[in-house]
Order: structure tokens, then sequence, then C-alpha cells
């Protein structure tokens, strides 16, 4: 993330000032209707999620770049509209970087988000009061000169209480939910197949959620012999994080998402769970991202903005926590993210591939949020709440 770009305000006081302000710049379409779940699009923005709400007027769930917004401004390397769900495709730098040209640095005065990721309008092929189905046809070209024809289409669902409970398991008494997944995919448009010595691509979904003085993602993993599955955690992105950050357990990682810190770890395949979450006790609610992840050990691509390292050593799921990029340098945000990746994708010409992923908010009994932590998460809210005591 580029956060030396420009500080923000958290998100508005309820999602309807949200809405009315995104409203002001760009056409928005809504999921949900009534007194329910509401789940806010932009075509114009990617398709991407800006936020959701339990309720219209309850607070928003997504974190939204107020400020920049307002603003009606324009940046160069990525406009910062914030939002809570939005599709990226990787890698970001390396060798076969989508975000660096050919032969540039791959430094911050060079990176540039693809247009067909910031700028671009998506068309909108279908919506009704659950779904929204958007598509966007493009070329890119990746740090080795090698030029990518696809079709991008997103499809963003809104979950009833049986399609959340068929994935998540039945919800105890006591327990608001908003769930809602993207489905997301990738074509090979053109007569050319894609390879690993051309550069591949991946599908790759960022969430963007306040931050908080508490707040605490837990990215499950799975345990192990290091010499079999190899480390835990990658955890040195923005420098080292000491145990006030950073808490790694035999299968669960915590990263402190207060925002007052720049860090970002990443579980690579061996030890990768299709699952992440945070918990955020002075808001009360209980946030989970699943995703499909297929079985088998796949390449995943490597995002760091370094040549010299292997470009399909890269992780499954990340988090991300914002704060200055630099001393005296504003935040981006503050914000925190929960990501997750495709494999690789080595398409054929006219191929896909399809990446879900689903976000999930719980808010109510906390017995009954309890309950729901330790079945997705396998830990309790107390560990959540005493990972950095």
């Amino acid at each position: 993330m580029a956060a030396a770009l420009l500080g923000a305000c958290a998100s508005g006081p309820d999602y309807a000032s949200d809405i009315a302000l995104v409203r002001s710049r760009v056409e928005v379409i809504e999921l949900g209707s009534g007194d329910g779940p509401r789940v806010a699009i932009a075509p114009a923005w990617q398709g991407r999620v800006l936020t959701s709400a339990f309720t219209e007027d309850d607070v928003p769930l997504g974190w939204l770049n107020r400020e920049f917004i307002r603003s009606g401004a324009s940046r160069r390397g990525m406009n910062p509209y914030g939002g809570e769900e939005r599709l990226w495709l990787g890698p970001e730098g390396g060798r076969f970087g989508l975000y660096f040209a050919p032969g540039a640095t791959q430094d911050l005065a060079s990176w540039q988000t693809p247009a067909a990721l910031d700028t671009t309008p998506w068309t909108l092929l279908a919506h009704d009061a659950t779904s929204a189905t958007l598509e966007h046809a493009t070329q890119l070209t990746n740090a080795a000169g090698f030029r990518f024809e696809l079709l991008l289409q997103r499809e963003v669902r809104l979950l009833d209480r049986s399609a959340l409970e068929r994935a998540l398991g039945a919800l105890p008494e006591g327990v608001e939910a908003l769930a809602y997944e993207t489905r997301n995919t990738l074509r090979n448009a053109s007569q050319r197949s894609w390879t690993k010595e051309t550069g591949l691509p991946s599908l790759w979904v960022l969430s963007m959620l306040p931050p908080g003085p508490r707040a605490t993602v837990c990215v499950p993993c799975l345990d192990g012999d290091e010499a079999l599955l190899g480390p835990r955690v990658r955890s040195d992105y923005f420098g080292a994080l000491d145990e006030s950050r950073l808490r790694v357990e035999p299968a669960a990682i915590f990263l402190r998402a207060d925002g007052a810190q720049r860090s970002k770890i990443g579980v690579p395949q061996p030890r990768a769970l299709p699952i992440l979450g945070a918990w955020d006790p002075d808001r009360g609610v209980l946030t989970l991202a699943m995703f499909n992840q297929p079985e088998g050990l796949l390449s995943y691509v490597d995002s760091r903005w370094d040549v010299t390292l292997d470009p399909y050593a890269g992780d499954v799921v990340n988090a991300y926590n914002d704060g200055p990029p630099a001393p005296g340098v504003p935040p981006l945000g503050p914000f925190f993210e929960l990501e997750s990746s495709s494999p690789a994708l080595p398409l054929a010409s006219g191929q896909s591939y399809m990446h879900l992923h689903r976000t999930i908010h719980l808010r109510g009994d906390r017995a009954a949020l309890d309950q729901l932590a330790q079945r997705a998460l396998g830990v309790s809210l107390h560990q959540l709440e005493s990972a950095f005591r």
C-alpha cells in the first residue's frame, strides 16, 4: 500500500451518510432492502464493495476515505477511495509485477496501479436486491514486458441466513449477521497460453476495515514441524515486528489492527488455511473472511517489490495494518486489511478461474460470538483480547 499518498479521516457516523457522500461523486447500487443488512457497490470504482451495515441507519462496517472522496481529486499511483472489499490482481511487484513498467525501479515513485483496478469504470451487467454482476475487458503489461489480454468478472451476492449457515454452521441465538460473497473470475482472452516463463497473474481480494485501539487480526495456520512446512508467517514486509505487534502461536497468528504502525504479514501455502478474521471489542464486531483454497502444492505469486525473489513463493493469505510510512508522514487511513489470493494462474487461451471470497460480520451476545470465534478461528475472544496486553 502506498500509505504516503494521502491522510484521511475515518468512516462517517452512519452507513447512510457514507453512501450519500459517494453518490455525490459516482453511482452507487445497493443490495438488501427494508430493515435488513445493506451492501453498497460502486461500478465506477471497479465494482468494489464500498461498505456495509446491519441496517441502513447503523454504523458502517467498511473503511472509506471520506476526505479524498469529498475532494474529488485524483492521485498518481492509486486513488485511495477505500472500500470494504475490492479486487486487485497480483503480483504487485517483483520480476513479473503488474504495477511497474518494464525497466522501472520498483519504488513508490514508479508504482502505478493499473487503470482497470483503479480508475476505469466497470460495466454493470445485472443487478437486483441480492446480487450484482460486473465485468471489464482490459490489457495489462507486466514488468517483464509480457502483455495479458483478459476479461475480469465480479459477482457480489448478499447471503441470507441459510446460505451463511451452510458456510459457517448454525448460528447461535442472539447473533446478528451480515454476510456477502464475491465471485471474482479471470479469463485469458488472448490466443496465447500464460506460462511461468512470461509471468502469471493471480486474483487478489482486499478488505479495508476501520481499526481500533484493541482490534486484533487472527490468521489460523497449520501446526507442524518447520522442517516440513516452513515458517508459520512472513512478517518482514515493512521491517521486523516485536511482540507488541505480532504474536505467533502454533496454530494461530495475531496482528495488532490499531492503524498505528504500518505492518503486514503473510502465510504461505504449506501453512495457510482458507479463513482469517478480526475482533474489535470496542465495536463488538467479529469479522471473518473465508475463501476457496484449492488443494495441492500450487504456486502463489510474490508481490514484494524485489525482482531478485522467487516470483512463485508468495502468500495465500495476508493481513495489513496501516500506519505512517515514515516519521512525520501521515498514513493513508488508518485502516487494516484482510486479504486472500488465488494461486498463480497458468490459463490456456479462453480458460477461466474463479476466486470466491466471503465477508461475514457478526455481533450480539458475547458468549455466542465466543462460540463462533472458537469454531471458525480456533481461538476465543479472550485470546484475541489478551494477545497484546
